[in-house]
Parts: structure tokens; sequence; C-alpha cells
């Protein structure tokens, strides 16, 4: 797997895996990136069409003064695979024009890309990439980071059986990072990745 160098990649894994830390790491050594969780809140916050279909499906209470109510969404949709599927559908073709778009300026600047995609495995896109990575934490310390995060232990547990079992995607991967200790140890696993994948060793440091 690691014959060629490899200019482009995804990142996945499920909630509180810690893929916007790795998501760091990478853009640290010199990576760039693209983010789509950023890109889904950024869609909900200020996309006008995104709000539209939002109020033709929930009603006008849905879109406030910052943009779409998130925790109101996250109500709908963690309890109904309907309304999750059919947001799903609003958003993702957004999401994946995004990162579509980054990936094809990036590499035609000769630039090293990693896209951090969720439900890359989910939504059977690992083939539009060479190269795909997950992040593994036990369920134990998933919790602990969705409870710093405001979410109670059975929102954390509806939100994770949403989410293809970690077990599956660790699977499907083509490298693993683990991420159940310190930063630093998931930052040197990037380190020594990135260096693998490109064939050289980077030359910007990750704290």
């Amino acid at each position: 797997m690691f014959n060629a160098p490899t200019t482009s990649l995804a990142l996945t894994g499920n909630i509180g895996c810690g893929k916007s830390t790795a998501l760091a790491a990478f853009a640290g050594l010199g990576w760039d990136t693209f983010d789509s969780d950023a890109a889904v809140r950024a869609l909900l916050a200020s996309d006008t069409a995104v709000h539209q279909a939002l109020r033709d499906k929930f009603g006008p209470e849905v879109i406030g003064p910052s943009g779409a109510d998130r925790p109101f969404l996250a109500r709908r949709v963690f309890t109904d695979p309907r309304e999750r599927l059919w947001l799903e559908g609003l958003l993702h073709p957004l999401v994946r024009r995004g990162w579509e778009s980054a990936r094809t300026a990036s590499l035609a600047a000769g630039r090293r890309f990693v896209a951090e995609i969720p439900l890359l495995f989910e939504k059977n896109l690992e083939s539009a990439f060479p190269f795909c990575v997950c992040l593994w934490a036990s369920e134990t310390v998933q919790l602990r980071r969705l409870a710093l995060r405001g979410l109670s232990t059975e929102e954390a547990r509806l939100r994770l059986s949403t989410q293809m079992p970690l077990a599956e995607k660790a699977r499907r991967a083509d490298v693993v990072l683990l991420n159940d200790g310190p930063t630093g140890f998931l930052h040197s696993q990037v380190r020594l990745l990135s260096a693998r994948l490109t064939e050289t060793f980077p030359t910007v440091h990750v704290p």
C-alpha cells in the first residue's frame, strides 16, 4: 500500500474519534484539508437554498438569527431515520461538491490533499480516493469526549448508533490511526503516515 506516493486521501471514523485533531495534524504537515463537518455547519448557518428547504420541511421555526437551529435538527434527525436520510440527501451532495472542487484545485497545484468525511463508507465514497484512513477510539473514550461537548450518554449513544460500527470502518480502511491516548501520540502517527505516503519526511514540526 506504500509502493507509490499518495497525494490524496480520505480521513474517516465515528464521532468522538478525533478526526478534527488528525486533520489539523495533516494541515500542519503541509497537506491541504477539507473539513466536511465544518462545511455542513457553514451550509446550515448561511446557505439560503438550504434554509428554504429546511423551512419547507420543518417549518419556519427551524431557522433563527444565526441560521438553522442545530439542536432542533438533531432532535428530529437522530430520532427518525427517515428525516436523517432526508437531511443527508440535502446536504451531502453540496458537501461532496465542495471537497471535489477543493481536491481538484489542490492536486492541480501539485499539493497534497486530505478530506475528512465521517460517512465515507456509509455513503460508499471510498472508491473516490486512492487511500482511506480511519481514526479509532474505544467507546469509553468516545463517550467521554462527547460528554465534554455537552451530550448526555443517551444522546451520544444515539448518534453512535446511526454510524457504521467502528470495527467495520477499521476493517475497510487502508490504515487505522489509534486515538485513545494523548494528542502527541496521534500526531506522531500522522507524521509517520505522511512520510510513508509521500516518500518524503515532513519539514513542518507538529508539536
